[in-house]
């Protein structure tokens, strides 16, 4: 069944959420089924986007249909990790959890101002680039080139975090579909993530809001300083 989420909100405030909803794996004909419709329409992809919520969905044959089809067509695949199968992800192109997420896999503490942490994690993890988003306080990035890019949260009103992370996500597969490197496309999603946050529901964020916004607001320098925390 589809999940069925209830928000309360306060004065436009998100308060809390309950969830009615069904965690089990999906049966493998339900798996077989996806894992087609994964190297079908990965034909016609420049992206794949994995946003993994502990539904069930993403069981261990889908993920590897997703591995292998970004591998056969030599395109990115981003992915959005969750507990139940956070390390099962190797290869991904982006792994992008928040920090919650991240220090519960690891059942540790997360120091994401530490680049050789942040690179000894994105190593254990198995991925090309490590981003982590850290709420307001921005997003860390580490590099397969083994660069530390910190980028700094932006002061926007937060009326509603929902849909703040997949709004990250999706930046971040758009500008690498588009051609971006990596750091590009974090600074972008971070903007765009202060956008959709300063707006109440899981509202999206367009093109043309990112470049207003960057009109508004300047630029983000997308440098990075080679084994330095770069601000």
């Amino acid at each position: 069944p589809t999940t069925e989420k209830t928000r309360v909100l306060a004065r436009r405030q998100h308060v809390a959420r309950f969830d009615v909803e069904d965690e089990r794996d999906v049966p493998p004909d339900v798996a077989d089924r996806l894992t087609a419709a994964v190297r079908e329409r990965a034909d016609a992809a420049d992206v794949i986007v994995v946003a993994d919520y502990d539904k069930g969905v993403l069981v261990p044959d889908v993920i590897d249909a997703v591995r292998a089809a970004a591998q056969r067509r030599g395109i990115p695949w981003v992915v959005d990790p969750k507990r139940r199968r956070f390390f099962a992800y190797g290869g991904a192109t982006v792994l992008k959890p928040n920090l919650r997420e991240l220090q519960d896999a690891l059942g540790d503490f997360a120091h994401p101002d530490d680049g050789e942490w942040m690179e000894t994690t994105r190593r254990r993890l198995g991925c090309r680039h490590l981003l982590l988003t850290l709420g307001e306080r921005g997003m860390a990035l580490q590099t397969e080139e083994g660069v530390s890019v910190r980028i700094p949260g932006r002061s926007l009103d937060v009326f509603d975090v929902s849909g703040a992370g997949d709004t990250v996500s999706a930046t971040v597969a758009a500008v690498l579909a588009a051609g971006g490197d990596i750091v590009e496309a974090a600074e972008l999603a971070n903007v765009a993530a202060s956008l959709e946050v300063a707006r109440a529901g899981a509202a999206t964020v367009s093109t043309a809001d990112i470049l207003r916004h960057v009109a508004r607001e300047g630029a983000p320098d997308p440098e990075p300083r080679e084994g330095a925390i770069h601000e």
